[in-house]
């Protein structure tokens, strides 16, 4: 614990509406022997704490014959950093298969639908985030959440909620048009890219916008600091294209606003992927999309059909800064009609073809160099084999 995709989100009691609210009848949860808890994070913030178990159930169903679900969940006992005060724990919204440390358990979405899957509860949760509030809905697809059209994508791997990224762009400047597979983790903080992927955004970002703000000073955004700049209003938007869903996302979600006393600082949320995250999967084909990206949708997981759905988030999800789909904004029922900020220089021919063969040839020379050695092994066995006989 915590696997990639297991959701860190605790929602306050208020902010979930019946009937699927949260109720937790014991006072004294049991801890779990030997079941120890840590989270490090980026920027250098860490928790620690354990693996317990309490007793839940959900307001506003009639059959009150059964007793309450027991869950297991992770409380944050220790904290360092710059962690969140309201900050537990782990609630746990991924797939049983993550849910794993090392013995199996069912998590809490498991525990609710198989108490609950026959007075109607359904296999979906919904969430929409902002940077100080937030909303999970359980149980059924709430349409309070979601102002307009809901965007559905099948899931792609059983094992996360990953949903198929077809091309990703930085103002008008197409980063990949390579398929990728998006993690969708709301227990994670930034929009983390392939470490070649991260080297293009990174690119073109200092070679072909040098003019923005925060990108040229020293210390930058890309030095892993938060600067007292304000890049709202000057940066692009991130384009992601999920096939023919394109998700516009502003600076005011991507970036990251942390306020000190009086003043306020900005840091990006884009960033490569960790050596300590990217040994949990094949990270040169996986994006995770947390909350750089979640900040600006509403994404229901309908877990009963293996899809996602994506949504420009309503009024009651106390979201101001939000990402426009498809160039339309329901809140405001009307076509988005900005322009892409156009780069102010162009990358040479070497960059280019730099580009290229970090995309598209090294995934491919790793293969081959291992399997020139499996074949080499192989080799070298037949030869020592044909030599004692």
């Amino acid at each position: 614990m915590p696997d990639v995709s297991t959701g860190m989100f605790v929602p306050p009691p208020s902010a979930v509406p019946v009937p699927t609210a949260l109720s937790a009848p014991s006072t004294y949860p049991t801890e779990m022997a030997a079941r120890t808890l840590s989270i490090p994070l980026f920027l250098s913030p860490s928790a620690e704490g354990g693996l317990y178990q309490d007793s839940s159930s959900l307001l506003g169903y009639n059959d009150t014959s059964s007793p309450p679900v027991t869950t297991t969940f992770g409380v944050v006992a220790r904290e360092q950093g710059t962690w969140d005060g309201n900050t537990d724990g782990l609630l746990g919204l991924a797939y049983s298969n993550l849910y794993c440390s090392p013995t199996c358990h069912n998590t809490i979405l498991d525990d609710l639908y198989a108490r609950y899957a026959k007075d109607g509860y359904q296999d979906v949760f919904g969430l929409c985030l902002s940077e100080e509030k937030g909303i999970l809905s359980l149980g059924a697809l709430d349409s309070q959440l979601v102002a307009g059209e809901i965007y559905w994508i099948d899931v792609q791997d059983p094992a996360f909620y990953s949903i198929s990224l077809t091309k990703f762009r930085f103002g008008s400047v197409e980063i990949t048009s390579s398929r990728y597979q998006a993690i969708l983790d709301s227990g994670t903080t930034l929009l983390l890219l392939p470490t070649a992927l991260y080297t293009i955004f990174y690119t073109v970002v200092t070679q072909q916008y040098p003019s923005l703000p925060g990108v040229s000073s020293r210390p930058s955004f890309f030095d892993g600091q938060a600067l007292n700049i304000d890049p709202t209003s000057s940066w692009p938007d991130l384009h992601l294209h999920f096939g023919d869903i394109d998700v516009r996302v502003p600076p005011s979600v991507y970036f990251t606003k942390i306020k000190q006393g009086f003043f306020s600082y900005w840091y990006l949320g884009v960033y490569p992927v960790e050596a300590s995250v990217a040994s949990q999967f094949d990270a040169s084909r996986y994006i995770l999309l947390g909350d750089a990206f979640l900040r600006g949708v509403t994404v229901f997981h309908d877990r009963e059909n293996d899809r996602v759905g994506l949504g420009v988030p309503s009024s009651f999800c106390f979201v101001s800064n939000y990402a426009v789909i498809n160039d339309f904004d329901p809140r405001t029922n009307e076509n988005f009609n900005g322009t892409d900020i156009e780069p102010e220089a162009d990358l040479d021919f070497w960059l280019r073809l730099r580009f290229f063969f970090l995309e598209y040839f090294m995934e491919t020379f790793f293969a081959v160099i291992l399997a020139l050695c499996l074949c080499a092994c192989c080799c070298q066995e037949c030869g020592w084999a044909a030599g004692s006989t």
